[in-house]
């Protein structure tokens, strides 16, 4: 996904969580007042003034219209400008229409409550007047400052008071499912975008992070995660009889171990006692711990066992569910891939089996010493004011590749680390090479971050190999 396309949908994402609070307040407050919700017809008219407000920015504020431009031009606009002190009189005219655009769906509003009563239609101007307000102030925010930490608060505040009204009063029963439904999708949305910022603020906005060899879809992977584990809390909420009757047979399994221990304890112990003390084989000093099935002890062990117990099983769970629902993502990506993709043409296996290919050899051009001296030494000027280890190890590793033809050793690009040490088997710089390509190796391909110790082993093979190569 592109990053323009990626930043509108988080923008309207956050501004749509926002907008719904407000809305599950004026629906709240239209319930006590007026004893009815809206309806369909009142979100229609919600959701056209925040429609209205982006549709405003979008064509007068983003960039301004020619013919705008073209009318700020003229004498009268300028002579306005100046007396009115105005700087930028296109972006004045355009902001003032965008803001007048608002009128639309206070007069839809308007006439379509007027027909019932004064009050009502009143009440419902305020709003659509909330709504686009917000929503033109949105509209050019990023979508972490949409949902920032006061939004967020206040948010929440109205959501739960709305939520307890319909407890005080039973008339308003009815908007509890409703509201629930604007309160989840808040939450999600929240999550998304706060998934979304971390990611932003705490890998792509960090210098020192190695992009490249973060993976292209860690922005989406992360924002399916996140869908995935919301939609599996909320399945288990709405599954709470089956949630509780599984809990329920895991405590049952737990306390019929539990006596089952007990009694094999019970029947073990006379036998010891009979070898140990000497007593009569069929006597036991210890208690019988079947007499008492509702011991309250008993119960609380067998109580407090079971919690612990469930709750390592879910711990346990939700970690084997973590790892591996990435993988099974992808499976499921690539199955649906599979059955949904269409193959355009077949090719017929005699042409498959046997193809010819020519291919062109072209003589390797050498690598001139001087040049090869001269791009190692802007390296070396340019490794002092790295800071990040990995590329510190592989701006090194390239320097000691640009020094080598002044050895006689032209390693290929094809070259892998240790077909370059096999060229140098021969040098007396092999001695310093291996153990700092060694440390290339588990930082290039086992993307081992190096610590001090390791870094400091490295440039100091580095600096070796730099000398030996320099005595040539």
């Amino acid at each position: 996904m592109k990053a323009g396309t990626r930043v509108t949908l988080l923008r309207l994402l956050a501004t749509v969580a926002v907008n719904a609070y407000i809305y599950a307040a004026t629906v709240t407050l239209r319930a006590v007042l007026f004893g009815t919700d809206g309806g369909l017809v009142s979100l229609v008219i919600f959701a056209s003034a925040m429609i209205f407000a982006h549709v405003a920015v979008a064509i007068f504020l983003r960039k301004p219209p020619g013919i705008i431009k073209a009318l700020a031009n003229t004498k009268p606009a300028k002579f306005l400008a100046f007396m009115l002190k105005i700087n930028g009189a296109a972006e004045f005219m355009t902001s003032t229409i965008a803001w007048q655009i608002m009128l639309l769906p206070m007069l839809i509003s308007f006439f379509t409550h007027s027909r019932g009563s004064m009050r009502r239609a009143l009440f419902e101007l305020v709003p659509v007047v909330i709504t686009y307000v917000v929503s033109m102030k949105h509209a050019r925010l990023k979508a972490s400052l949409i949902m920032s930490k006061a939004y967020v608060y206040i948010g929440f505040g109205i959501l739960a008071l709305c939520l307890e009204l319909p407890l005080i009063f039973d008339e308003l029963l009815y908007l509890r499912p409703g509201l629930f439904t604007v309160t989840l999708f808040f939450i999600f949305a929240y999550l998304i975008v706060k998934n979304q910022e971390d990611i932003e603020s705490n890998i792509f906005s960090k210098k020192h992070i190695e992009k490249s060899i973060l993976p292209k879809n860690l922005r989406s992977f992360n924002a399916l995660t996140v869908s995935v584990i919301f939609l599996f809390v909320l399945l288990l909420f709405n599954l709470k009889e089956i949630v509780i009757t599984i809990i329920n047979l895991l405590t049952k399994l737990v306390a019929i171990i539990a006596v089952l221990l007990m009694m094999l304890v019970e029947l073990l112990a006379p036998k010891q006692e009979s070898i140990l003390g000497g007593g009569m084989p069929g006597e036991s000093q210890l208690p019988e711990f079947g007499a008492q099935p509702g011991s309250p002890l008993a119960n609380l062990i067998i109580n407090v066992l079971s919690y612990f117990i469930f709750l390592y099983l879910a711990y346990r769970l939700l970690l084997f569910v973590l790892r591996r629902l990435p993988a099974f993502c992808r499976r499921v990506a690539a199955l649906l891939k599979k059955l949904f993709s269409t193959q355009k043409e077949r090719t017929p296996i005699e042409e498959t089996e046997f193809v010819d290919e020519t291919e062109t050899v072209k003589p390797v051009r050498e690598v001139s010493k001087a040049g090869g001296a001269r791009r190692a030494g802007r390296g070396r000027s340019d490794l002092r004011r790295v800071k990040d280890p990995v590329l510190r190890v592989r701006m090194m590793y390239s320097i000691i590749l640009g020094m080598l033809p002044r050895i006689g050793v032209n390693p290929d690009k094809s070259d892998t680390s240790m077909e370059i040490i096999k060229k140098t088997s021969s040098y007396d710089v092999l001695e310093e090479l291996y153990p700092f390509t060694q440390v290339y190796n588990r930082v290039r391909y086992r993307e081992q971050l190096p610590d001090d110790k390791m870094l400091l082993d490295a440039q100091e093979c580095f600096e070796k190999t730099v000398e030996l190569i320099g005595r040539k």
